[in-house]
């Protein structure tokens, strides 16, 4: 009693009959693929197969009915008994006949793996169906947003343009002169004061000469939103609320100001000093502060004018507290906030133009094609050589530190080489930007206790004359350690051929 259609015996046949009866509900009119329109054909085949096997079962149900009746009719020509026997046999083997079609019925309606198997594939058609709809939708959604940014940045870009067309126009007229200082990116908006306040010298013959910074409730501070450069060394944005103005010295501190404390204290200075560039580094032992010393190469006449280098943190802070000690005032290094404030020069956090070359050698001493070329001299002394895509495309004319003070270009606080020539220590111990709370960096206290403190490393800030324009920037924050190996107790301490320090001063 089996049909076999495709190798599929009637139980098959029945089992995708009512499978495709299922389906025919939440099917779709047309197949999405290859595979449904196959699913689809077949489901027909089998239903045509499945009403001709019904209907061959119906009328064989007739024929024994009939065949029944005929025995019957029969029997009037036999005994009683004997009618009474064929009549008896001939309805019990009917009736196994009928049952063994139910049983056959009953069997052919349970599901089969292969209808099972067409109806996972169908269910995961509409599934990935679903998901790419949803897919599409969501892109349309982002498409509809990237639109509606791209407008309004269309509709910023014309007055950014003229703005820094008239920016270039005025850096490049002063390029010579101390016009610079009402046009470099460090003077803040036009409202500031135009001229610094008069500088500041304690009555000492090698004090620091200082500038005044005044307070101006509240200034935010941080990385802009519109910047990414060193993103991940700056501070997060926040509001700086000082409580008082302060003093910082308007250049770094030079080798004649540093030998005067060293010969005052009597202080032998030698001092581990790190020179490294990139993948290149090397610790050497040092006895001056100068970096013509420090790099073995000759030192110009004026050599006590050039920023002392290779200071260790200790060295800055001892130094701080020997100008108490001379003046009765009290100094210090700048915190981390501080001297943030005061490199913007009254400069809020805004979005600024990204396309403002901040790498400009009229503004600010840093890598440049002046350093690629001494480098790549045979007479460089210690120093390393750059590579060509490390510098800056400008020349200053000065392949290392410049003079302190000697450049024209500084901000309206009358503060001179904030970016580049020398980096600059500051007083906090080393944290993420990302890990510290703005609460605690709005007051402009340096973080020298606490959570999310590393006191083995400090900051620096500023960039050097090795730095590029990614790193001599208002807010990135470079992370130095004080000594030479801080998982040891009595690690020697340790100073950097490029970074040097500023002192800042109560009023």
């Amino acid at each position: 009693m089996a049909i076999v259609l495709c190798n599929m015996s009637v139980s098959d046949v029945a089992a995708q009959q009512m499978r495709c009866e299922d389906l025919s509900i939440d099917a779709p009119a047309q197949p999405a693929n290859h595979d449904a329109q196959t699913l689809a054909r077949q489901c027909a085949a089998i239903n045509k197969l499945f009403s001709r096997r019904e209907k061959a079962l119906a009328a064989r149900s007739r024929k024994l009915a009939s065949d029944a009746d005929n025995l019957l009719q029969k029997c009037t020509s036999f005994s009683k008994n004997s009618c009474d026997a064929r009549v008896k046999k001939a309805a019990f083997n009917q009736s196994r006949e009928i049952l063994q079609l139910k049983k056959e019925l009953e069997l052919a309606r349970q599901p089969t793996p292969q209808a099972g198997s067409l109806q996972s594939q169908l269910d995961a058609q509409k599934i990935g169906t679903k998901k790419l709809q949803g897919t599409v939708a969501e892109l349309e959604k982002r498409l509809l947003g990237l639109r509606r940014k791209l407008k309004k940045a269309q509709e910023r870009e014309a007055p950014l343009k003229a703005k820094l067309a008239s920016l270039k126009a005025k850096i490049k007229s002063c390029a010579g002169g101390s016009q610079c200082q009402s046009t470099t990116p460090d003077n803040g908006p036009a409202n500031a004061p135009a001229t610094a306040a008069a500088p500041v010298t304690d009555s000492c013959p090698h004090c620091p000469r200082l500038r005044k910074i005044s307070v101006r409730k509240p200034t935010r501070l941080g990385l802009p939103t519109n910047r990414i450069e060193g993103a991940k060394r700056a501070l997060p944005p926040f509001r700086l609320t000082l409580s008082k103005d302060f003093l910082l010295s308007e250049s770094e501190i030079s080798v004649g100001q540093f030998k005067a404390y060293l010969a005052d204290t009597r202080i032998e200075f030698k001092r581990l000093c790190r020179i490294s560039i990139r993948l290149s580094s090397s610790t050497i032992t040092v006895t001056s502060p100068s970096l013509f010393k420090v790099l073995d190469l000759p030192e110009p006449p004026d050599g006590d004018n050039y920023p002392a280098v290779c200071i260790a943190k200790s060295d800055a802070l001892g130094y701080a507290k020997w100008l108490n000690n001379k003046t009765g005032k009290n100094y210090d290094l700048p915190s981390d906030t501080e001297w943030e404030y005061a490199a913007r020069g009254y400069v809020d956090l805004a979005p600024l133009p990204p396309s403002i070359d901040y790498s400009l050698c009229t503004m600010m001493n840093i890598a440049d094609n002046a350093l690629f070329e001494f480098t790549q001299l045979g007479s460089r002394g210690r120093l390393p050589s750059f590579r060509r895509n490390q510098v800056s495309g400008c020349d200053d004319k000065i392949p290392l530190l410049a003079s302190v003070g000697t450049r024209t270009a500084h901000n309206r606080f009358g503060l001179k080489d904030m970016l580049g020539n020398a980096a600059e220590w500051t007083r906090d111990c080393w944290f993420d930007g990302t890990a510290v709370k703005p609460d605690r960096l709005k007051n402009g206290r340096a973080l020298i206790d606490g959570n999310h403190l590393d006191c083995t490393a400090s900051g620096v800030r500023g960039g050097s004359f090795i730095s590029n324009s990614n790193v001599a920037t208002l807010w990135h924050r470079r992370r130095a350690k004080v000594t030479l190996n801080p998982e040891q107790q009595q690690s020697p301490e340790i100073g950097y051929f490029d970074v040097g320090f500023r002192v800042r001063r109560d009023l």
